[in-house]
Parts: structure tokens; C-alpha cells; sequence
């Protein structure tokens, strides 16, 4: 375990961070300085993190371009019957997907005042980890949607999955990730929550390094690989489990190669 530990220590000490995060969709909420326009351009930008890195980035700024420099009153002001985000398309995600989300998010400030507020609402003394509370938190949000059936809900639904599924949540855990951590590059602006208790965003990428490491031999990066994971990160940096989540997956892409298909791709 020492020797992980002085691995790991020695990627981190000797990692170009500012290059790093000019490619990494944390670049959107750290244009911001108001916290309010901060929480809400990390939970649009960490929503769509997947697929290509160049590709994902490309379609947040489209996100960004239509929020404009103030996110959070942005999305007070949303109208749902409008016509935002016209012409975007990421993956199996469209226009209509993100004016929901949109209307989703206008609905918990609506009534929480924040999300922070929203996830703190869900935090019991007895947990352990960020996954109950992440379990409730999900559940609030989807509550507030009032949205009639459509053919397309389990594809909007894909961006809000509950830990309670079996889910690796990658996305809702960079989300926390981002909001929860004290260090660069991370915004630090959830001070209730503990880092201690944050869960390893898992990606291919991550999941690949971690069969490396032989923290899992599981195969599927699924919810229970994310608390395998964890628990070995949390044996060897207690207080802050995630710490080397950036370092790592942006150390493997930098490598070239995708695990499935034999270059670089995805976050």
C-alpha cells in the first residue's frame, strides 16, 4: 500500500494541472466567480461529460453560450416553451432533453434555493459516504419534474440516475467531486460535505487504471466496482478519497489509448 501511495503521490506532485483543466469540463464553472453561476454551470457541464473529450467540451459551450455569464439567472428565469438549446445534439441527447433538465434545475431553485441546499436536505448523520445522500438527492430532483410520459424519459432520465439502481453515477459523483473538494481543480464550494465521503467518478478510463492497480478485478464499472474503488482510495488517502480521480483519468487519455477501441477517447 506505501508503494501505491508513493505512486500515486509522485503522479500528483509532478501533474500539469492548468493544461489539464484548459481541456477538462471543469474549465465552464471555473469562468464563473459568483457561487450561484458556479453550482450551476458544474451540474450542466459534469451532466454531459461523456463520450469524446474534444466532443463533450464542444457541446458544453454550446450549453454555456445559451446560459451566457450568468447561469443561475438563467435558469430563473427559463422558459420552458422556448426554443434554448436549438440545434444541440450530444450523443442520444436533444434539445428538448436539456430544456428539461433546464426546467428541472428552475424547479429546485424554485423551491430549495440551491441545489447545495437540496442535497444537504438529504445528508443523515449515519452516512458514511456521499451515496445516501446522492440517492435522495436524485430523488428530490425527480420529483420536481412535471413533465407528461414521453417516449423519450428513460433517455432524459440517463442524466439523473440514482445510486440506488446499481448505477456507477460517474457523472452526479464528478458533479460532487467538483462541489465538495477544498483543492485545485475542484470548486470547493459544498463546505458541509465531507470530501472523506466522496465516491471515485468512474469512467472507462478510471475503471481501466484501477484494474492496473488491482484495486477490482470486476469487469463492469458499474455501482459496486465505484465502492471497491473507493474503499482501496480511502485506505490510502482517508480524508480525501478522490484525490487522484484528474490526475489519473487525464494521465490515461494522455497515454492514447482507449481501453475498447485502441485511442484516446471519452472522460
Amino acid at each position: 500500500m506505501a508503494t501505491t501511495r508513493d505512486y500515486l503521490e509522485s503522479l500528483h506532485r509532478g501533474f500539469d494541472f492548468p493544461a489539464a483543466i484548459a481541456r477538462d469540463p471543469i474549465r465552464f464553472p471555473l469562468r464563473y466567480t459568483d457561487p450561484r453561476d458556479r453550482e450551476v454551470a458544474a451540474f450542466l457541464a459534469s451532466s454531459l461529460a461523456l463520450g469524446r473529450l474534444r466532443s463533450l467540451t464542444d457541446k458544453v459551450e454550446m450549453v454555456m453560450a445559451e446560459v451566457g455569464p450568468h447561469p443561475a439567472r438563467f435558469i430563473r428565469g427559463f422558459n420552458p416553451e422556448g426554443l434554448a438549446f436549438a440545434g444541440f445534439q450530444h450523443r442520444w441527447y436533444r434539445p428538448e432533453d436539456i430544456r428539461r433538465l433546464a426546467h428541472l434545475l428552475q424547479a429546485a431553485l424554485d423551491r430549495h434555493g440551491s441545489l447545495r441546499d437540496l442535497f444537504l436536505e438529504g445528508i443523515r448523520p449515519s452516512d458514511e459516504t456521499t451515496r445516501p445522500p446522492l440517492t435522495r438527492f436524485v430523488a428530490g430532483l425527480r420529483s420536481l419534474d412535471t413533465c407528461p410520459p414521453s417516449r423519450r424519459d428513460q433517455i432524459f432520465w440517463s442524466l439523473l440516475p440514482s445510486p440506488q439502481g446499481g448505477s456507477a453515477c460517474k457523472r452526479l459523483h464528478l458533479f460532487l467531486r467538483w462541489m465538495a473538494r477544498r483543492d485545485p481543480p475542484d470548486l470547493g464550494l459544498w463546505r458541509e460535505v465531507s470530501p472523506s465521503q466522496l465516491m471515485v467518478p468512474l469512467d472507462v478510463h478510471m475503471h481501466r487504471v484501477c484494474r492496473r492497480l488491482r484495486f477490482t478485478r470486476r469487469r463492469a464499472a458499474d455501482g459496486k466496482t465505484v465502492e471497491e474503488v473507493t474503499r482501496r482510495f480511502r485506505a490510502i488517502e482517508p480524508g480525501d478519497p478522490v484525490k487522484y480521480d484528474f490526475v489519473l483519468v487525464h494521465g490515461e487519455m494522455a497515454s492514447g489509448v482507449h481501453p475498447r477501441r485502441g485511442r484516446a477517447e471519452g472522460i
